[in-house]
């Protein structure tokens, strides 16, 4: 029995001599991509586009509290001018959706997103991303 086993694995090892081989794919040759993509390489690929995609919309639908401490408490501040901005209206060019799924996009793309705020004298104007 214990020969029987050795020759039924045995027929699974590679040989030491055996040079390593490429793994083929079931249509041809196997050709590994070229890295790094890039970001519009990497959108081309469409699982990577529908997770992008899938990600920055799940949370572009979310709602964004802008909250000040008063007191020992955190008060949500409704009709302040940044609450208007990150859940409205970031920039006159865009809605917040399109904003934070695009913030979610570099995110997951490039590894940061930078959102700097236009100020004024009356404080802050827009969103810049």
């Amino acid at each position: 029995m214990d020969f029987l086993l050795r020759k039924v694995f045995g027929r699974f090892r590679r040989s030491k001599d055996a040079p390593a081989q490429q793994p083929e794919s079931r249509t041809g040759a196997f050709y590994p991509l070229p890295l790094p993509l890039g970001e519009a390489g990497a959108l081309s690929v469409g699982a990577v586009f529908r997770c992008v995609r899938l990600l920055g919309d799940s949370v572009a639908t979310l709602p964004l509290l802008y909250q000040r401490r008063r007191g020992e408490i955190f008060a949500t501040l409704a009709d302040d001018r940044l609450h208007y901005l990150l859940n409205v209206q970031p920039s006159p060019g865009c809605n917040a959706f399109y904003f934070w799924r695009d913030a979610v996009q570099q995110v997951l793309l490039d590894g940061n997103a930078y959102i700097v705020p236009a100020w004024s004298e009356a404080g802050v104007e827009r969103l810049t991303l």
